[in-house]
């Protein structure tokens, strides 16, 4: 199984950062984030393109800061073509540690 960490601004990475700090490198774990000058459609390739990294039969789990943000908003428009995509709402640390101990 593998993670995305989606959030507006360096939130995904900071959670990435610190979960590793705490349980090492997170195999599987990767962290894009939204910034301001960036449109939405330029967000969708960001995560397609990871997406399209991990083989077709491992699972995804992709976890957003916000339920209706642009982050949210750009992850549903694409769940239709990525059935194997498992989608979560207000990820936080203590998410990302339990993804590393799975």
């Amino acid at each position: 199984m593998k993670l995305i960490l989606v959030s507006h601004g360096p939130l995904s990475s900071a959670i990435l950062e610190s979960a590793e700090m705490i349980v090492g490198k997170i195999k599987g774990a990767v962290a894009l984030s939204l910034t301001p000058n960036m449109s939405p459609s330029e967000l969708q390739q960001k995560i397609e393109a990871e997406i399209k990294k991990i083989p077709d039969d491992e699972q995804i789990v992709v976890a957003l800061d916000l339920l209706g943000g642009t982050p949210a908003n750009v992850t549903t428009r694409i769940l239709a073509a990525y059935p194997r995509i498992n989608v979560l709402t207000g990820m936080n640390l203590p998410m990302a540690i339990e993804f590393a101990n799975q």
